[in-house]
């Protein structure tokens, strides 16, 4: 009996073996993208595996699931529920634009995108709804209209090389990309104002000058004041590596030293203010703004906390009304090592551009007939809930004069008035101590 109950153990360490073994294996085929959770590509993008042969690759459940020895089968079934479970998921993303757990008779009828309301949102009832059908149309045109004029910069293949031999910065680049959208957005109100939309004419070359400027800045060229390899470059000066994910403060940050070192304050007039103490006291300084003002309209950025890991649930409310600021560029965040540009705001969900998705690079020539810039756009609209956001975000708000950092202000007090508990942003006059 002793001889049996050894070789029953001996039996059930071989199995547990062998599918450790097999599930490293599956594991190792998946790229480091593999195994960040997101929404899949537009329908015009290009598959992540024509930049990386290896991403995209989902380990086959006959290749996962050896047949193992009878007093295995537990871990057996484990491990083919997992891969079901992810595959499950992962079909159900591709499909849907927005989470499973927002439900739609509970979310407000208004959405605010960056300062503009749109009603869009059901109704209570179908009488309601079928009167200004109409109406409701031509607000989710216009509201698509915004959404697609917004640059949408995602990861890109065959790049001139980054650092050493990485020419591609997908699977580590998402807070770079989120960073360049934000960062460009307030260069088009700048350059265009609030209300430009991105004309119908596919030419490149008719459109403005302004936003031409704007997309040429962020091309992914060495020479480019704000490419990837400019954003790469100022990482390294503060020793983050490029080729690994950086959070937000270090891509502010980044921002902050290539717009102090470029020309693009003297040839668009933009200024930059980060306000990061490290402290956290998530405060806007009115006279450090005065003062950037003085020299011309300022892009300020404040990267907060907001929780311990995931957004605290006293701050999703604060946070959604900041989308209704008309000085408000939006904020970057996200999920740990998966980042996003959030742009607008429906109740508890918010909606993002996803830099997730691999295109080839795009070489862009001023007097080319071509509709180059198209790549720079999305047509998918995408939603998550307020409440999975990781704690560390940067909001961003564009104030053009005096009058615009007053009007930001009163609207930051006024929310603050009007909600219980900590603010998740603050205004003070100056700095104490």
């Amino acid at each position: 009996r002793c001889r049996e109950q050894t070789h029953w153990h001996r039996q059930r360490l071989c199995s547990r073996a062998a599918w450790k073994e097999n599930r490293g294996r599956a594991l190792d085929a998946m790229s480091s993208e593999d195994l960040v959770e997101h929404r899949g590509p537009p329908l015009d993008s290009k598959p992540l595996d024509q930049g990386n042969p290896r991403a995209g690759q989902q380990p086959s459940l006959r290749a996962a699931l050896t047949p193992a020895p009878k007093k295995g089968i537990l871990e057996s079934w484990r491990g083919f529920a997992g891969l079901v479970t992810r595959s499950l998921r992962e079909l159900f993303f591709m499909a849907s634009e927005n989470d499973s757990r927002l439900a739609e008779h509970r979310l407000p009828r208004a959405i605010w995108m960056l300062g503009v309301r749109y009603d869009l949102g059901p109704r209570q009832c179908d009488s309601d709804r079928a009167a200004d059908e109409s109406e409701q149309n031509n607000e989710m045109q216009e509201f698509r209209r915004d959404m697609q004029s917004r640059l949408w910069f995602t990861y890109r293949s065959n790049l001139a090389p980054i650092t050493g031999n990485i020419t591609s910065d997908s699977g580590w680049g998402c807070m770079l990309r989120s960073g360049q959208m934000m960062f460009a957005q307030a260069l088009l109100v700048h350059n265009l104002g609030r209300n430009w939309r991105l004309p119908l004419d596919p030419a490149y070359r008719n459109l403005p000058d302004g936003y031409r400027q704007v997309l040429e800045w962020f091309e992914d060229q060495p020479s480019a004041p704000f490419s990837v390899h400019a954003i790469a470059r100022a990482g390294e000066k503060i020793g983050k590596r490029a080729g690994t994910w950086l959070g937000p403060n270090t891509v502010c940050s980044a921002f902050a030293s290539l717009h102090a070192a470029s020309k693009c304050a003297d040839q668009c007039g933009m200024q930059l203010l980060l306000l990061d103490t490290g402290d956290g006291d998530n405060t806007i300084y009115l006279d450090e703004a005065r003062t950037s003002l003085q020299r011309g309209p300022t892009l300020v950025l404040l990267p907060v906390r907001l929780g311990m890991h995931t957004l605290d649930a006293s701050y999703i409310q604060k946070v959604e009304h900041v989308f209704s600021f008309r000085q408000s560029v939006g904020f970057i965040g996200g999920r740990p090592a998966s980042a996003h540009y959030f742009v607008a705001s429906q109740g508890e969900a918010v909606f993002f551009l996803d830099p997730h998705t691999q295109r080839d690079k795009i070489v862009l020539h001023s007097n080319s007939g071509e509709a180059l810039h198209r790549s720079f756009h999305c047509d998918t609209c995408r939603r998550m809930p307020l409440a999975d956001i990781d704690a560390s975000l940067t909001f961003g708000f564009y104030i053009r004069d005096a009058a615009d950092l007053i009007d930001l202000a009163d609207s930051i007090k006024k929310s603050n008035a009007s909600m219980k508990g900590y603010p998740a942003i603050s205004v003070a006059d100056e700095r104490r101590g």
